[in-house]
């Protein structure tokens, strides 16, 4: 099979009422969908096997919460501990929780939340990552002003979070359409947001152990001088290669590639670019990378849902056109999130045409499947992972 087909395996609905979603492997094996239903907090979980079989394993109302409006981010803390972000008031402007759950082995949901706190009284859209320690940052962007911010949250490995935020730091004064953020080191973040009147940037900072925000390691480096990106959404390539996808000013779905060392030092912001969707790449353009193929989610202009790959080498440049396109709802997807579990398999979410909570499977063929070419022995077995991924044991004496 070529690098970069798609194939699709298996579909689910995990829920009959879904308005926005995110997802995040909680557990080996286990999806957590953290999601909301008319400003209600939900949860749901599923299995999947290693050929990609979706199994439903429970669903519950989450209590605790006020009030719950987009959900915009989630995050893994420990074995069965997730912590999600999203909308927690309403009317304008919004504020921003975080909040933590616990799921069991089997997949079952305590539906009492374990922790919750404000992290900010007017945000808009937002994401989590981990820093250092117990130290997670939240990047987002105020609702009124449309400034860009960081802050810095303690969320223990129980699900606990501190009482108040650590630190927060204000990225930019006057508008910004979007943000994101991701981790490079321990202690050391990258973030990309977009300052409406000189173009749309790059900086990485420190993270102290107590959460302490500090200066500008590098940059802010402009990457996009022009033009007003949305829906910013960064990830890994692998090495110092990190990748930026957003929907620009048209709709169209672009993706900018950067080489930041571990140190915080960005050697290239903008190495290599590719317009993916000029069309429309509606809520939400998503972003997962492994073994030299990047794969992208979103909803089209007839708001199908989409995914896509395209080649990403090691040193951040992009193939000059998409090598392979699966639509994975060809009615209607809103609200796409897409979670990597290997370089091969990947799992999209979406909210479908009815508000159903909709999940599919997909093989993506790459360079280098996990851990494809090395060797290993299990008992009186030796086995090896393909290209494709996929672990292969042999009974005998390797000549």
């Amino acid at each position: 099979m070529a690098v970069g087909i798609i194939t699709k395996l298996d579909t689910l609905k995990w829920s009959d009422a879904s308005s926005s979603e995110v997802a995040v492997e909680v557990r080996s094996g286990i999806i957590a969908i953290l999601f909301e239903a008319s400003d209600v907090p939900q949860c749901a979980t599923f299995s999947y096997g290693a050929d990609g079989t979706l199994t439903k394993l429970d669903e519950q109302t989450l209590t605790g919460i006020t009030y719950c409006g987009i959900v915009f981010s989630a995050i893994k803390i420990a074995d069965g501990i997730v912590a999600f972000t999203y909308l927690s008031s309403t009317p304008s402007p919004y504020a921003g929780e975080v909040a933590t759950v616990a799921i069991a082995a089997d997949g079952t949901i305590t539906a009492a939340v374990i922790d919750v706190l404000e992290f900010d009284d007017d945000t808009y859209e937002s994401n989590i990552v981990h820093a250092t320690g117990d130290i997670y940052v939240i990047s987002f962007k105020e609702e009124t002003a449309n400034d860009a911010y960081i802050a810095t949250v303690d969320i223990d490995s129980s699900g606990n979070i501190g009482a108040a935020i650590a630190d927060s730091q204000q990225l930019t004064t006057g508008p910004t359409t979007a943000q994101s953020v991701i981790k490079i080191a321990d202690g050391i973040v990258a973030i990309f947001y977009n300052a409406t009147a000189t173009g749309s940037r790059v900086e990485t900072r420190s993270i102290a152990a107590d959460g302490t925000i500090g200066a500008i390691i590098d940059g802010p480096d402009i990457w996009l001088s022009s033009g007003t990106p949305y829906y910013m959404h960064s990830f890994s390539v692998g090495g110092t290669i990190y990748a930026c996808t957003f929907q620009d000013a048209f709709s169209d779905g672009w993706v900018y590639t950067f080489d930041i060392s571990a140190d915080g030092t960005i050697t290239t912001a903008g190495v290599d670019s590719l317009e993916y969707e000029p069309t429309a790449s509606w809520r939400f353009p998503r972003g997962a990378a492994g073994g030299g193929i990047a794969c992208f989610s979103y909803s089209d202009t007839n708001h199908y849902g989409q995914f896509k790959t395209v080649a990403i080498d090691s040193l951040g440049n992009v193939g000059a056109s998409v090598i392979d396109t699966e639509t994975f709802d060809g009615t209607f997807a809103d609200y796409t999130y897409i979670v990597k579990i290997t370089n091969v398999l990947y799992i999209v979410v979406w909210k479908d045409t009815n508000g159903y909570g909709q999940a599919a499977s997909l093989r993506v063929a790459a360079n280098l499947g996990e851990g494809a070419g090395a060797y290993f022995v299990v008992g009186e077995y030796w086995g090896y992972y393909d290209g494709y991924g996929n672990r292969r044991l042999v009974k005998g004496v390797i000549g």
